[in-house]
């Protein structure tokens, strides 16, 4: 999706300094999802994934869950279309701002302004539905109840959506301390943070089982994003734990 894609060419220019590469030909996969088909421009191809996940957002302004998220379990959440993420909102307004920093530099004010405008729209659905009172929510599902809140019996708090509001740089620096140390109250383990708790029964999960993997296990990538998370607030004593 637009948001891996973007982080990728984002951290390709910022390294090397050469912006040639938005203006790289790269061919759009056809129906088959293996022959090429029309080709457009890399930056085009970035844009018009913006505009895929402005155009698929539910009804409290988030991005749909649609088959699933970066959480290859969450999709049975959204399977009647309408499940939405926070996870993906947070992850969709750091792209942004990747975005805008190149549009910038292109001098494309127009296309930098209407990215701006996206941002405002998520980080006023974050501010207004995000947060559970300890830490915040992974998203709604299909019927518009919360997925990660403290009146769950499964699955009640989720570690990447508490880091990723701070990655983004959004929230309340008040709420992020709090969410941060719920993460601490209720997924550390002592030898790494749980992706969720308690971990949802296989029948909610798509069949992964509890206390495995994405459900409830101790996943390396989610600890990464905590331990940034914490650098971020200050708080380097318990990113180097």
């Amino acid at each position: 999706n637009h948001i891996w894609m973007t982080y990728l060419a984002y951290a390709i220019i910022a390294e090397s300094g050469d912006m040639s590469v938005l203006d790289k030909q790269i061919p759009f996969l056809d129906k088959d999802m293996v022959s090429p088909a029309s080709e457009a421009t890399l930056w085009e191809h970035l844009l018009r994934g913006v505009e895929f996940t402005e155009t698929h957002k539910g009804e409290h302004g988030l991005p749909l869950i649609l088959f699933s998220d970066w959480n290859d379990h969450l999709g049975p959440f959204g399977r009647k279309g309408k499940g939405e993420t926070v996870f993906v909102a947070e992850q969709h307004i750091y792209a942004l701002k990747q975005l805008i920093e190149l549009a910038d530099a292109r001098e494309e004010k127009q296309t930098a302004g209407k990215l701006e405008c996206y941002i405002k729209q998520q980080r006023e659905a974050l501010a207004k539905y995000a947060w559970d009172g300890e830490w915040y929510l992974r998203g709604m599902d299909d019927n518009g109840e919360p997925i990660g809140s403290h009146t769950a019996e499964h699955a009640k708090i989720w570690v990447n959506t508490q880091s990723w509001m701070i990655i983004a740089g959004e929230g309340d620096k008040d709420k992020n301390i709090c969410a941060m140390d719920s993460v601490k109250k209720y997924l550390d383990t002592g030898l790494g943070l749980l992706i969720n708790y308690p971990s949802l029964p296989e029948s909610l999960s798509n069949g992964l089982p509890s206390g495995y993997s994405e459900n409830g296990g101790v996943f390396c990538q989610a600890n990464c994003w905590a331990i940034m998370a914490e650098a971020l607030l200050g708080r380097g004593d318990i990113a180097w734990n």
